[in-house]
């Protein structure tokens, strides 16, 4: 792991590598999770899934941060494989956009067949009153904005670091692929406030940290990842054998390879 944009107010770190991987049984929930380091604490931008702790927690003592060092979480929206983790950092605030937030605890997920929520977590910090709400164009934290982006659900919230022209956008758009295509796999809130946010992310920034893949530029309207290359190390245990399979992404040649 290295320290992006070193020389800015703010830095930060690709905690965890989300993937554009989904199966028939459902997606894999392996989401991208950015340590951001400000000039006034140490904070995450969403937390993964369960299945994600525990290299989660690894990756952060690596760089000396124990859970409880983590001063806030900001949610880029409620599904499950973004907000599962925040249970780990007790002492941090949370943030979620307001209408995020009152989208979640409503009964427009389930009328809007968006089964994702984690509802019971995000009633649990509520309760413990650590949530903060965020409203579009707040600086949430110092050297760190709020940028509303509905469209796959109705509160979806980038956060721009605004000296390093990047944005981490999550599910807003999940990968290069969306981005490119203008085809998103999810929307629960419309298609055209999507579209009205990948034209707003496209103003703002000019690196964008996915939810769902690699890092890209918007070069002449284009995603262009940043890295040439991804592994994915896969294992599969079957009856009494195991054996391990390695996709290998190849961005420069736009093909995958095992």
């Amino acid at each position: 792991m290295k320290v992006e944009k070193p020389m800015s107010k703010t830095q930060y770190i690709i905690i965890l590598q989300g993937y554009p991987i989904s199966s028939p049984i459902g997606f894999l929930g392996w989401s991208t999770v950015v340590l951001v380091i400000s000039g006034k604490g140490v904070y995450l931008v969403d937390s993964g899934a369960y299945n994600t702790r525990k290299i989660l927690l690894e990756r952060l003592l690596e760089l000396g941060i124990p859970p409880t060092a983590i001063n806030g979480v900001l949610l880029t929206h409620s599904h499950f494989d973004h907000i599962e983790n925040i249970e780990l950092f007790p002492k941090a605030k949370i943030y979620i956009s307001k209408r995020e937030y009152v989208y979640a605890l409503s009964n427009e997920p389930e009328k809007r067949g968006d089964l994702y929520v984690s509802k019971t977590i995000l009633r649990k910090v509520s309760a413990e009153k650590r949530v903060k709400l965020v409203e579009d164009n707040e600086e949430v934290v110092p050297g760190l904005i709020g940028v509303s982006l509905p469209g796959h659900t109705p509160g979806s919230m980038g956060y721009l670091i605004k000296d390093a022209k990047t944005i981490i956008v999550g599910d807003a758009v999940k990968n290069a692929y969306e981005y490119n295509r203008r085809e998103p796999s999810l929307v629960f809130s419309s298609m055209n406030e999507w579209l009205q946010s990948i034209e707003r992310i496209s103003r703002v920034a000019s690196i964008v940290i996915p939810g769902h893949d690699v890092p890209f530029r918007i070069d002449s309207g284009k995603a262009k990842p940043m890295y040439k290359q991804s592994e994915i190390p896969l294992t599969f245990s079957v009856n009494m054998e195991k054996d391990k399979l390695v996709l290998k992404i190849d961005y420069e040649q736009n093909k995958i390879f095992y």
